[in-house]
């Protein structure tokens, strides 16, 4: 027989989702199995075993969900009853921390319903799941305007018919739903040269006056570029154009009115050389503070003709150019350094007078993710840890000392007993251990002093 698929997915309802989240320290409300009834063979002991909350190597705090899989011949899947309401024109992000008891491939992802029953993906992929915690983040994909709700998935096994002999469980803790908004705010700008050049070199212009090389087949149009939505305008009324060549202008302005997490710059240049600055953006806000983030050529923006630069997204456009295919624009991505200020205005300038710099439209972002960044799957990075050696050492004056969180004297609860599966002392309170790795000469037959200054240690570090 088939085997069951275990899949875990989120309840919302009358959840506010932005910044919606759960770090299961106060137990499990919202996230249960799906499709698991009265006809599926289990007891409600069973059912109740597959989504729990544990204590057991959480990522933060004390709890983390629990999702077992312990079934050999049966063929339900698990699902959910209640689904978010879906807004076509926003994006989702479903994010938190995994972990397994053992390495398994699973799979998480965003799915849709209409009127609550399902009908698609807003995306989903699988991820290689280890015994150590990693970070997990999916944005929903392309609209779906036919689709009423979404809810996040997560299954055990990627392959939906995995065969009987798969067993497992997966753990999940500061799990969250983020609503993305995006705004096409318009950029207003002395100069907006047009796309297309009827004469190369006369000194009129369009573009970058050499005739077929230019973009006079770009569209206007909300369109997607690297995954954001963008309002082009360029075709009826000309690219916003910043250089101090002649027949440019030097600076570009958005009146805006709001707050935004990140911002999107859909551009490109001309006659870039790498790492040659292009120029920079000033964010104004209402407290007449400001920020200013440069812009780079081959960094966080490039050459349209060689789609060169290692910080932004490049999007290739293949029909756009007469006379090349592909040329390139960048998605320049900047996180707002103040993001809960008020915008009042963005202002661009350019800082050459060789570099061509053209500025096609923003994306300003509600919702505190960055929508380009692609890994689904992160591991923890341990680049700025520090090695720490514990010497051992009897003092009286430590540095650290942590040994009043102790609950010293040792035996002061009584004997050590266990009850419903876990530990606890004659009086009732409960037990935890951690372990202590002991090894080495001088630890493992310690002389009396070395014993002492071993105790005194792990003392001080409430071991």
């Amino acid at each position: 027989m088939k085997k069951m698929l275990t899949v875990l997915t989120c309840l919302i309802s009358g959840l506010s989702l932005a910044g919606a989240s759960w770090d299961f320290e106060n137990g499990n409300k919202d996230w249960s199995p799906w499709g698991v009834n009265a006809n599926s063979g289990l007891s409600q002991e069973e059912i109740k075993s597959i989504v729990t909350v544990t204590d057991i190597k959480p990522y933060a705090g004390t709890k983390a969900l629990k999702v077992s899989d312990g079934f050999t011949s049966l063929n339900p899947y698990l699902a959910l009853g209640k689904s978010i309401p879906y807004d076509p024109a926003k994006r989702y992000c479903f994010s938190g921390y995994i972990r397994s008891d053992e390495p398994v491939e699973s799979r998480i992802g965003i799915n849709t319903e209409i009127d609550n029953k399902g009908n698609g993906s807003l995306g989903g992929t699988k991820i290689q799941v280890t015994t150590d915690w990693q970070e997990f983040k999916i944005v929903s994909g392309e609209p779906k305007n036919n689709a009423t709700n979404i809810r996040p998935v997560v299954f055990i096994f990627n392959d939906s018919y995995s065969g009987p002999e798969k067993k497992g469980s997966i753990y999940l803790d500061n799990l969250s739903v983020t609503e993305i908004s995006f705004e096409n705010p318009a950029i207003e700008a002395p100069v907006k040269r047009s796309l297309k050049d009827d004469i190369s070199g006369d000194g009129k212009g369009g573009w970058t006056d050499q005739g077929e090389a230019d973009l006079r087949n770009l569209k206007d149009g909300i369109q997607q570029f690297c995954g954001i939505p963008f309002d082009i305008k360029a075709a009826s009324e000309g690219v916003v154009s910043l250089s101090r060549r002649p027949g440019f202008g030097e600076s570009a302005i958005v009146k805006y009115s709001g707050k935004s997490d990140w911002i999107y710059v859909l551009n490109t240049c001309a006659w870039a050389q790498p790492e040659s600055p292009v120029g920079s953006m000033k964010i104004n806000y209402s407290d007449k503070s400001s920020s200013s983030l440069p812009f780079i050529a081959g960094a966080n923006s490039g050459d349209w003709w060689n789609g060169n630069a290692s910080k932004a997204g490049i999007a290739s456009l293949s029909l756009a150019c007469p006379a090349k295919s592909p040329v390139y624009l960048f998605v320049s991505p900047f996180r707002n350094p103040e993001p809960s200020k008020e915008i009042v205005s963005i202002e661009f300038k350019t800082a050459s007078d060789k570099v061509m710099w053209f500025i096609f439209a923003l994306s300003l972002v509600k919702g505190d993710v960055d929508v380009m960044d692609s890994p689904v799957l992160k591991t923890r990075n341990y680049a700025d840890w520090y090695y720490f050696e514990m010497k051992n050492r009897k003092s009286p004056d430590a540095l650290v000392d942590l040994s009043f969180l102790l609950d010293a004297p040792a035996g002061k609860h009584g004997f050590l007993k266990s009850k419903g599966g876990k530990f606890v002392f004659e009086d009732g309170s409960p037990a935890r251990f951690f372990g202590t790795n002991i090894h080495g000469h001088g630890t493992l037959f310690p002389t009396k002093a070395q014993a002492e200054e071993l105790a005194d240690t792990l003392l001080h570090a409430q071991a």
